[in-house]
């Protein structure tokens, strides 16, 4: 029988979601946008690469001020204190005039970006049961393969300006869910609000206050009251240094697999293959792809282990844009006749990527990080996950001009393949361990007794 607790955190997730079903539409921009400018003369050639590219370049920063400021102000008041300028960004972009508009705006909405992904992501891992905690974790990614859907749709019917007016909605929905949403319980014990916290568990858990165990959310607090030079000490520790390597290199691989070229630049892919086919349409039914397998992926990340879906969904991204790049190099001989081949390739890699890489690196940054040093190691995560979009998304351009699309796909093919055995060996499963399990997983690998030091 389903609980009020249980709609309780269903609910929490999916106004957290908001923040990622704004993620999905930032991120998707420019595919249906950038097409738009050019046709109607508002930008050039020259600066496609850097309009698509400076989200995430601006979310570089934003990840870096996620971890103080939601130490500082807490989960949902970071959220709640974003949203409504990211409306507003996306309002000012909608009138945009000038190139320098379009860089900045472009920056700020990465900005946002850079700040919502990791704190809502945390946020929703602090008041989920371990239990509904993958299920929902997941809906994240629900909520991002929505965002580049109703991008996509929006996009092949309305110019520039009005998507991205009509884009402003999503970061509003963000506003009204936060401002409804509870405080994280561990972010009010971590500032000594005792009470606060009882009164929120036993909202979220429907245990008596007297009955709620504070003892696994104490090391956030006591951290904060060992000084700046301990948490120091804890951040560079060499075990620690190599749980927060497992979360790089799963970010890492997520995309160099090429996926954000895929997203950002999915009309451009399509009108390279001359197959015939309608971009726009395609483009479509890739965005509906990630949202059924993003759909397909709630269900199973629940039933088989982390590594296990990262390993698969590797050698199928592996397979996909293998094949791709054999269209490129053999185009001139075949495309008459296998003209489908590049969407059909797209929807398996969008398929596989979407059970795996999509969600299960965001679900281990919320898992694997020991709690009292879990906002700053998110941050850098996040930092070096949307560094490595940038140069991904801003080198597409560049590089299908320089080696072509041939050798760029067998590029990504290569990354996607050395992953697998990677993953096997470095990432432990996680899957179904509370977070203080985990916590203890990774004391007794080290040999360590009972504390983080």
């Amino acid at each position: 029988m389903l609980t009020k607790p249980f709609y309780l955190q269903l609910g929490v997730t999916i106004a957290a979601s908001f923040s990622f079903l704004s993620f999905g539409a930032v991120r998707s921009w420019s595919s249906p946008a950038v097409p738009s400018l050019l046709s109607n003369n508002v930008i050039n050639q020259s600066e496609v690469a850097m309009i698509s590219s400076l989200s995430p370049l601006g979310a570089i920063p934003g990840a870096l001020l996620a971890g103080p400021c939601m130490d500082k102000f807490g989960r949902r008041s970071t959220l709640l204190g974003i949203s409504l300028p990211w409306v507003a960004t996306f309002v000012i972009l909608s009138f945009a005039e000038t190139v320098e508009i379009f860089y900045v705006t472009r920056l700020l909405l990465g900005l946002f970006m850079g700040i919502a992904t990791p704190v809502a992501q945390i946020y929703i891992s602090e008041c989920v049961d371990a239990k509904l905690r993958s299920a929902f974790g997941s809906i994240t990614s629900l909520a991002h393969a929505v965002g580049i859907l109703s991008c996509y749709i929006l996009g092949s019917f309305l110019p520039w300006d009005q998507l991205s007016m009509v884009l402003g909605v999503f970061p509003a929905l963000l506003f009204v869910g936060m401002f409804f949403a509870p405080p994280s319980p561990t972010w009010l014990i971590s500032r000594s609000r005792i009470s606060d916290a009882k009164k929120h568990l036993k909202a979220l858990t429907g245990k008596d206050p007297n009955e709620v165990n504070l003892e696994n959310l104490l090391p956030t607090n006591q951290d904060n009251s060992i000084g700046a030079e301990h948490k120091l000490l804890q951040i560079i520790q060499k075990p620690n240094l190599k749980i927060l390597g497992i979360s790089v290199v799963t970010m890492i691989f997520q995309q160099f697999s090429g996926i954000n070229s895929i997203i950002f630049h999915t009309v451009l892919i399509f009108d390279l293959t001359d197959a015939g086919v309608s971009s726009k349409i395609s483009t479509i039914i890739v965005g509906i792809t990630l949202l059924v397998f993003t759909v397909v992926a709630t269900i199973v990340v629940g039933r088989y282990g982390r590594r296990i879906l990262l390993m698969t969904s590797g050698f199928i991204m592996f397979l996909s844009t293998l094949f791709l790049s054999l269209f490129f190099y053999f185009k001139e001989w075949i495309v008459s006749d296998f003209g489908f081949l590049p969407v059909l390739c797209l929807i398996i890699y969008i398929a596989a990527f979407s059970v795996g890489y999509n969600n299960v690196p965001f679900l281990l940054m919320g898992e694997l990080f020991p709690k009292n040093i879990k906002n700053i190691y998110s941050s850098f995560s996040m930092m070096m996950h949307i560094s490595c979009s940038f140069l991904i998304v801003y080198s597409f351009p560049v590089l299908i001009q320089v080696v072509g699309p041939s050798v760029l796909f067998l590029m990504y093919a290569v990354v996607n393949l050395i992953g697998v055995p990677i993953i096997y060996f470095i990432l432990p499963e996680t899957k179904g361990k509370t977070l203080d399990e985990i916590e203890n997983m990774f004391r007794n690998r080290r040999g360590e007794s009972s504390t983080y030091v």
